[in-house]
């Protein structure tokens, strides 16, 4: 990961906690081609590398067994609960410079203490990495060591990970080399591109045939196209690895809390650029691009090596690059946030190196948890007009999908330091109609708002976002300053398209006034009914209800207990007897 080569060209306001600028300019619209809604947006866009580097993995993830910070296998509990909740999609290890010195062996014994250099140097090995993306259901990327190893080596730790069916079924992405070039390697691409067929040709059939294969195309150059070219003439699944951060000089990368405006946009340039080197590359359809390192680079904030922390400005860097990806998901199948504790772009601090136990959740964190209805969504084209530019950059940019339960998400973002934007959004070519929309939003009172010590208040956050209108196949809105924002679009109020249970009669669940949820069925016998309400994320229950429907024709009330954040949408979920049925709502107050 160090030293990276970067291309590219060097109304009223009713928003809860954040702040609007002082003007708002008129006139951007955004259509929404819901008819062309084909393209997945794999959830494997929202990965992290997660590297042996500063604070990432050791005093980051890892503190081992016998810290005081509640831990699972070393691994602090906090940091696996902050992975699911951000939806941590697929996890690299180990990544960067450090892939071409690790041997996977080193990190493998029982105890960890017993494992060369112990449990502060190789605690978190193999079993701890495929522990760790199951608990966070995320799916694997190991990176081989092609410079210091042997071919042979990567093949053994295959055939340990196949052995074991629980790793198997997340392994969906193997990497061979890391940066070859300096200051990590001397290879050319040619020279890179013969190793990299050897190692491949030399592995067991199962791997190559079932898992893709990701060669390194580091920064860009000529190694992203040619290495293409060599991928594609492969029957089995492949990608090429692609490295961008938003760094304006590599000398002095700047701070990351504490800067100028001037310092705002130099690294929004930086970061915009991606999505022309991404447009720029040629390469075959049936190669998958794979941004496997992105984010934004600042100068160490001190608290140990490579340590930074968090603002305004990391989110709309976040929510910036992760619309370019949903946009480009036709080409682009992972990305990856570099890092996600600690270093770099980071998702979580902690400050545990300092003998603390704290853990902070980044404006990052936020802008990930809430573009998680974009997984496995199908990406809904979209179109500007009159999107003026500001700094050199769209003042707006945005993405749309899609999901199975025909729910529309927006996330759009206004880059501007100061000023708000007004914003009319089509929704063109829908098969459905739409009726209902929610709002949230990742803000602070500035751009240098965030995470700036470990004892300071969180003064960047997600929030409710209210600011909207829809009538008929528009929603209009005013986006606040340097902020992000996600809409959430549902085609009903109250009920979702009931389907027909022919196995236990005819149920439909729908809401009343105040958050009441009926539940009308016709059933011959009496049934034990389970009723669950999620969040829109479907893992996090917000109140359950267990208890016995009658026979006959009958109605059950449900008033939910904690469904006490106004107007949003949930997930029901009825279990009745042999009858499982989930309806997503809108639950209102």
């Amino acid at each position: 990961m160090k030293y990276k080569q970067v291309l590219g060209s060097v109304v009223k306001l009713v928003v809860a906690g954040a702040l609007c600028g002082a003007f708002s300019v008129s006139g951007q619209t955004l259509g929404l081609n819901l008819g062309s809604a084909t393209t997945t947006i794999e959830k494997a866009l929202y990965g992290c590398l997660m590297e042996n580097y500063g604070r990432c993995i050791y005093n980051g993830v890892f503190v081992g067994t016998g810290s005081s910070i509640p831990n699972t296998n070393g691994m602090r509990n906090d940091v696996i609960a902050g992975f699911q909740e951000a939806g941590v999609g697929c996890i690299e290890f180990p990544g960067g410079c450090f892939a071409d010195q690790y041997h996977w062996q080193d990190g493998t014994a029982s105890p960890q203490s017993s494992r060369p250099g112990g449990e502060m140097t190789n605690g978190l090995g193999t079993p701890e990495y495929f522990k760790l993306c199951s608990l966070s259901v995320a799916l694997s990327y190991p990176t081989a060591n092609i410079q210091s190893g042997t071919s042979a080596e990567m093949n053994a730790w295959l055939t340990y990970i196949q052995a074991r069916p629980t790793w198997l079924s997340i392994l969906k992405f193997w990497k061979i080399g890391n940066e070859e070039w300096s200051p990590c390697g001397s290879m050319t691409q040619a020279s890179y591109q013969t190793k990299f067929d050897q190692w491949y040709t030399a592995e067991p059939s199962w791997a190559t045939s079932s898992v893709m294969h990701i060669m390194d195309g580091g920064s860009g150059g000529g190694w992203v196209n040619a290495d293409a070219t060599y991928a594609a003439g492969k029957s089995g699944p492949m990608g090429i690895s692609y490295h961008y951060y938003a760094v304006t000089n590599w000398s002095a990368k700047g701070p990351s809390s504490g800067f100028t405006v001037a310092q705002y946009y130099a690294q929004l340039q930086r970061a915009w650029a991606i999505d022309g080197s991404i447009n720029g590359f040629s390469i075959p359809s049936s190669v998958a691009l794979c941004v496997d390192e992105w984010g934004a680079w600042y100068d160490d904030a001190g608290h140990g090596t490579s340590f930074n922390w968090s603002t305004v400005r990391d989110a709309v860097i976040a929510g910036m690059n992760l619309n370019i990806f949903n946009n480009r998901c036709a080409r682009v199948k992972m990305a990856l946030v570099a890092q996600p504790v600690n270093v770099i772009q980071a998702l979580m601090l902690t400050n545990s190196a300092e003998g603390g136990t704290v853990m902070r959740k980044t404006p990052v964190f936020w802008v990930f948890k809430m573009y998680k209805p974009h997984h496995n969504a199908k990406m809904v084209p979209v179109t500007w007009t009159n999107n003026p530019t500001n700094q050199s950059i769209p003042q707006l940019n945005a993405s749309a999908s899609v999901d199975a339960s025909n729910v529309l998400h927006i996330s759009v973002v206004n880059t501007h330091d100061a000023n708000s934007q007004s914003l009319t959004i089509n929704l063109n070519n829908s098969p459905r109609t739409y009726t209902t929309v929610t709002g949230q939003m990742v803000n602070g009172a500035s751009i240098t708002s965030g995470i700036t010590s470990f004892t300071a208040t969180d003064t960047a956050s997600l929030q409710t976002f209210t600011n909207f209108s829809l009538a008929g196949t528009t929603i209009t809105t005013t986006l606040p300053a340097h902020s992000v924002v996600m809409l959430t679009v549902s085609p009903q109020v109250g009920v979702h398209a009931p389907d027909v249970i022919r196995s236990a009669g005819d149920f439909s669940i729908k809401t009343a006034a105040g958050g009441r949820i009926v539940v009308s069925y016709p059933a011959a016998r009496r049934m034990p009914v389970r009723l669950s309400l999620y969040d829109i994320d479907g893992r996090t229950i917000v109140d359950t209800y267990n208890g016995a429907i009658e026979a006959g024709q009958k109605s059950l009330v449900w008033q939910p207990k904690s469904c006490d954040m106004g107007k949003n949408v949930y997930i029901v979920k009825l279990e009745a007897g042999e009858v499982t049925k989930s309806e997503r709502l809108i639950i209102t107050r």
